[in-house]
């Protein structure tokens, strides 16, 4: 039933935003002379569009991992850990796709004053971007680390499932905060197109760090171990994006200014 759900949601979402570009009432829709695809407008697409394909394919593969070092290190209740990881995740992904959906705005307005040389407005965006983030960010960690069984009594009633998610609420969510600055910063480099730097930060929380974290924490710490990888993950790549960029408003940013004022 969930999975005929998922497909009929899908199926009727598409539905939609089709009827949508087909209806001669929309401001933008499709017509006879439209340009069709050439490869520079693929390429572009590509360009843009990788970076979140890649940091899909990537958590689907983390999740890989961390499924598998809960059933190891688990013992008899790592099928519970299993279900706990999963309230986790539902939780930590309502408040991501929030962030994500204040990124989506963000990219016409970067994307358009990038390349009208506003570089004051691009940094004023950029800031209030992440302001916004992080106060997102910040109320799901007081929701989690606050209120953990509330929110795990929203998924379960198993007194056993609910202790194993109340540790992972209060270890995994312990550097929740920065993780709306850092989801930001990357779509920040995706907007102005710049998707090598948004990539590589897409692929350092979930590759060049969570999955080797997975592999020597969980056998210091059990289970445990595996909620201070996501947490270990999470404020490292942080300071890496950070770092990022401040080096290309220092560098990059500057020399596009220097340009645009002696053009």
């Amino acid at each position: 039933g969930a999975a005929c759900a998922t497909v009929v949601g899908q199926f009727s979402a598409f539905v939609w935003v089709l009827s949508h570009f087909l209806s001669r009432k929309s401001s933008i829709h499709f017509k006879r002379h439209n340009k069709w695809l050439t490869w520079s407008i693929i390429k572009r697409i590509y360009a843009i569009g990788l970076s979140p394909f890649l940091m899909n394919v990537c958590a689907c593969v983390v999740v890989i991992f961390i499924n598998r070092a809960l059933l190891d290190y688990g013992g008899a209740d790592g099928n519970l850990a299993v279900g706990a990881y999963g309230i986790l995740n539902r939780t930590t992904m309502f408040f991501v796709m929030i962030v994500f959906g204040v990124t989506q705005g963000m990219q016409p307005i970067l994307g358009y004053n990038i390349g009208a040389n506003n570089f004051d407005r691009v940094k004023r965006v950029l800031r209030l971007g992440i302001w916004i983030g992080v106060a997102i960010t910040v109320v799901g960690w007081i929701v989690s680390e606050g209120f953990p069984d509330v929110v795990s009594a929203l998924f379960t009633t198993d007194e056993t499932l609910v202790g194993i998610a109340r540790d992972g609420f209060r270890i995994y969510f312990i550097c929740y905060p920065v993780v709306g600055c850092q989801i930001v910063i990357q779509n920040f480099f995706q907007s102005v197109g710049k998707p090598q730097m948004s990539i590589f930060l897409s692929l350092t929380r979930q590759l060049l760090f969570l999955i080797p974290f997975l592999i020597i924490f969980p056998r210091l710490w059990g289970v445990p171990g595996v909620w201070a990888s996501m947490a270990g993950s999470d404020i490292i790549a942080f300071v890496v994006a950070v770092v990022t960029l401040w080096w290309w408003m220092g560098h990059t940013m500057k020399k596009m200014e220097l340009n645009a004022r002696n053009s």
